[in-house]
């Protein structure tokens, strides 16, 4: 028996189980994506409406919802794609209708989340449309936010304005342009074909990534953090630093810990791994069995130790604005992999410039593949910092910020991997095991990590014991969760035999 996830994936119940997601969470809510769906598709009239009245049509009927079929999901939000038509009818521009997907940012665990990402989103479309210029965005005509507030593009220069439609949508969604045309094209679509036999085509999309970058973080920040949109349509570097695996964690259960903007790089790294220790302890599949509780607690302890010598703790800034999660499906480039647009901003923090990193994919498609491929990977690397330093020679940094360099030391003292342990959802055991270990030359035989990790893990947390043993409770009822809801009773021998369910047990509706 396989069952559907809320994003539409179906796992069987061998697979749910040895996945290290939260699988339940998602179990618990597999009509959620699709409800969503019909719930806009019905809503189709009013969203014309909406579109219309930013764009200043007088006709609802020039706006078109294009059918669902056209239409697609990211991890976060659903694109409602719509045809604008001119006057008479027969030319039409492509708008895209964003809406956010609550549960997955975790908006039923802590009301506002979702308005306080697209908050932070709309700030950078307008920060960057203010500041930089030379960075191909979209068009965002307009938002609306859960409080109903909405807001519409200036007719002259930049920025908004209030501008309410009175047409009782009352859902957060953004109106941007269609980025997509006949001459241009995501860049996932050619990646894989060209990232190792291209040479020209892979200098010019280092040197379009690069110069984003460096945009980007031409101006110094007071502190680390997200930009916010106020309701006085003001700007402020007020709202806590927004990371994509921080939003997933806290979608499936992860308490809150971030919940402010940082002055330094010691209590921003200290609250991340406190966050990722609290993440650890309120996942209830996060363990196998006791040597794995016991060597992932040992993780911890040796990230803590490591701290010090990987991070400057001391710095106070300046910090620069980054692009902490994008991915080769939101930039578009024309044929020769120059890039001529950039899409989603929903990640974009100031942090120290010691975060700032090529994007893993320009060399391989997953960041644990790395291991197996470093000497390639620390060429692309290399390559790119190389590029970025050529382009740096051009801008103009605020308090002297050198982000080529701060990339290159980064590489070179591995902290890189100490802080894609705080940044990624799933790699610390990675990172730290094929790259940490180094630092203290540490090249340990399995029977050699069970043994320190057992030791070392006492030192995290003081109650360390307790810890094991509620970890190990959490993983027997999680597994016993799983079983009922794919049909099976577990029994006391560890086996399971089928079970009959209702039709409601079945698909979780009883749980929705």
């Amino acid at each position: 028996m396989a069952l559907a996830l809320s994003d539409g994936q179906t796992f069987s119940h061998t697979a749910a189980r040895k996945n290290d997601r939260n699988i339940l969470v998602q179990l618990k809510r597999p009509h959620a994506l699709r409800d969503l769906f019909q719930e806009l598709w019905r809503e189709k009239e009013t969203i014309e409406t909406v579109v219309a009245h930013h764009l200043r049509r007088s006709e609802p009927s020039a706006c078109i919802v294009q059918g669902v079929e056209t239409w697609w999901r990211g991890q976060f939000n659903i694109c409602i794609l719509i045809h604008v038509h001119d006057s008479d009818g027969r030319a039409f521009k492509k708008k895209i209708f964003r809406c956010p997907v609550p549960h997955r940012v975790g908006e039923q665990n802590y009301p506002g989340t979702v308005d306080e990402k697209l908050r932070a989103e709309i700030a950078t479309y307008a920060w960057i449309e203010s500041n930089c210029c030379d960075i191909p965005i979209p068009c965002l005509h307009g938002f609306g936010l859960s409080s109903s507030l909405q807001f519409t593009h200036r007719a002259q220069g930049v920025g908004f304005v209030q501008d309410p439609s009175h047409c009782g949508f009352n859902r957060p969604y953004l109106l941007l342009d269609n980025v997509g045309s006949d001459k241009s094209k995501m860049l996932s679509a050619t990646l894989k074909e060209y990232r190792k036999t291209d040479q020209n085509r892979m200098q010019n999309l280092c040197r379009g990534i690069s110069r984003i970058m460096l945009s980007l973080a031409s101006k110094a920040q007071p502190h680390i953090g997200s930009l916010r949109f106020n309701d006085d349509a003001s700007i402020t570097l007020a709202t806590r630093p927004l990371f994509c695996a921080v939003s997933i964690l806290e979608s499936e259960g992860a308490p809150r810990v971030l919940n402010r903007t940082y002055a330094t790089s010691r209590s921003f790294v200290d609250d991340m791994l406190d966050f990722r220790e609290a993440a650890f302890r309120a996942q209830p599949n996060a363990v196998h069995d006791e040597d794995d509780c016991l060597l992932q607690m040992f993780h911890f302890t040796l990230l803590r130790y490591l701290k010090g010598s990987l991070v400057d703790c001391n710095s106070e800034g300046p910090f620069v604005l980054q692009l902490t999660d994008v991915n080769s499906s939101n930039f578009f480039v024309d044929d020769e992999w120059n890039v001529v647009g950039l899409i989603d901003l929903e990640f974009v923090c100031a942090l120290p410039p010691s975060m700032i990193d090529m994007p893993y994919w320009l060399s391989m498609d997953y960041i644990d593949d790395v291991s197996d491929h470093i000497e390639a990977f620390s060429r692309s690397q290399k390559a790119f910092t190389e590029i970025l330093r050529e382009e740096e020679q051009t801008f103009t940094h605020e308090r002297g910020v050198r982000l080529a360099s701060s990339m290159q030391e980064a590489w070179t003292s591995d902290s890189y991997w100490f802080y894609h342990c705080l940044t990624s959802i799933n790699a610390i055991p990675y990172c730290v095991e094929e790259h940490l270990y180094k630092k203290l030359r540490f090249s340990p035989s399995l029977e050699e990590e069970r043994v320190v990790a057992k030791t070392m893990s006492k030192f995290w947390p003081p109650d360390s014991k307790a810890i094991v043993e509620q970890k190990l409770r959490d993983r027997a009822a999680y597994d016993n969760e799983m079983a009922r809801h794919f049909g099976f009773v577990q029994q006391d021998d560890g086996e399971s035999i089928m079970a009959p369910l209702s039709a409601a047990s079945v698909t979780g509706n009883e749980t929705l």
